[in-house]
């Protein structure tokens, strides 16, 4: 907690993204010299939209990557959990309501000194008591993350997150201050056209990686995990032998 009115740091965060959102509308509004309560209303809540989602991805991708990859990996058992309900719309726009759970971790850390942790990862999975599993701690903030094929997943999916939000930011801030867009729909453009081979190399790297943690015993994958990967593995050698194969192929 920052001592200054004694608001948290989340608090001043979202402070400066509440700020930051109010600023953007007010410039995008006057450019699109539009001051109707609707028009302005839907610039507020799609800038308020992109820098949260923007800064929620950041921070948890990374205090999630700093903790899952350079935290002290311990084997830690699971004592107990808590539940609490989530809710949601679904396709019907209908709000359903599903159960999440948190575990709880007991192990000894470098020093000898036992601990209780819960994860910072929540699942739908209910937790099994009693079972091991290896986990990454972070001892200066406490963190505590399963060292798991999922959890590496969601690091993948926050950093595509960011990079996908980080690129609406930066069009949004730049319409705010009047520049031209061409040079954003072309870049919008290319990026479609990269961002298939990229999203595949950074799959397969996702699953070399949840391999080699699997067979090191540093990743946690059930059965039916390790053959979806095969098969992930097998499809993407099949698109690269019939892509290498047309290429040959219209070269002669």
């Amino acid at each position: 907690m920052i001592p200054f009115l004694k608001i948290t740091t989340t608090g001043y965060i979202a402070a400066i993204v509440l700020i930051a959102a109010i600023f953007l509308c007010y410039m995008i509004s006057k450019r699109l010299k539009d001051g109707g309560c609707v028009s302005i209303g839907f610039t507020f809540l799609l800038t308020i939209s992109v820098i949260s989602i923007f800064a929620g991805s950041v921070v948890g991708t990374i205090t999630t990557s700093h903790t899952y990859f350079y935290g002290d990996v311990y084997e830690a058992k699971i004592i107990s959990y808590r539940s609490y309900r989530e809710k949601y719309r679904d396709s019907d726009d209908k709000y359903r309501y599903h159960n999440m759970n948190v575990p709880m971790y007991q192990f000894t850390d470098n020093k000898g000194t036992l601990l209780k942790i819960e994860s910072d990862e929540h699942s739908s999975d209910v937790p099994v008591l009693g079972q091991t599993e290896t986990i990454s701690y972070n001892a200066s903030t406490g963190s505590v993350v399963p060292k798991t094929f999922s959890t590496f997943g969601l690091i993948l999916l926050g950093f595509l997150f960011s990079l996908v939000f980080g690129f609406l930011l930066t069009a949004l801030i730049f319409y705010a201050f009047g520049s031209r867009m061409d040079t954003f729909k072309e870049i919008f453009a290319k990026s479609l056209l990269t961002a298939l081979p990229l999203c595949s190399a950074l799959f397969a790297a996702g699953l070399v990686y949840g391999l080699y943690g699997y067979y090191t015993g540093t990743v946690i994958m059930p059965l039916w995990a390790l053959a979806f990967v095969y098969l992930c593995i097998a499809g993407l050698l099949l698109f690269l032998f019939t892509a290498y194969i047309k290429k040959g192929r219209t070269r002669s």
